[in-house]
């Protein structure tokens, strides 16, 4: 899927890459779906966001892709958690940032996953959120839930 500019998902990623900090993959999903996804916190969005800027009316542009520095991330959240721990400032009520299942991670995740060889994926991603920081980048698109057979069809 592509933004409205043409940029595959992976390329706008890649424009939040600063070659330190790894990056997320993100899109705003309703409470509702909250149990399916990877969820992640940001206290302090940046205000050149263009999901912000939408919501203000202004004009975006789609060539930057903001960092958005994240402060907390759960796996499949129940509401009354993600309610408590993971509400971004200025998305709408009901409204969370969750995984769009793409990354891109420096080294640092190979030693963390070594160490702890039991985890889960989101408890080595916040272990390295932990330790060196990590950003998420909104990504325009579609997403399709390739374990869901009522998504994977209609990819």
């Amino acid at each position: 899927s592509t933004a409205a500019d043409g940029r595959g998902c992976l390329a706008q990623l890649l424009a939040g890459f600063d070659g330190g900090c790894s990056v997320a993959s993100m899109h705003c999903i309703a409470q509702e779906l909250i149990h399916t996804a990877g969820v992640f916190a940001c206290r302090e969005p940046p205000s050149g966001s263009p999901l912000l800027l939408e919501k203000q009316g202004a004009q975006t542009d789609g060539a930057k892709m903001a960092c958005w520095p994240l402060s907390h991330i759960a796996e499949k959240p129940t509401v009354v958690y993600a309610q408590e721990h993971l509400k971004t400032p200025g998305l709408d009520e009901g409204k969370f940032l969750a995984s769009f299942g793409q990354y891109v991670l420096t080294p640092a995740i190979f030693a963390i996953l070594r160490e702890k060889a039991t985890c889960h994926f989101t408890e080595a991603l916040d272990a390295m959120r932990q330790q060196e920081g990590l950003n998420g980048v909104l990504i325009e698109g579609c997403r399709w839930d390739l374990g869901n057979i009522r998504t994977y069809t209609q990819a």
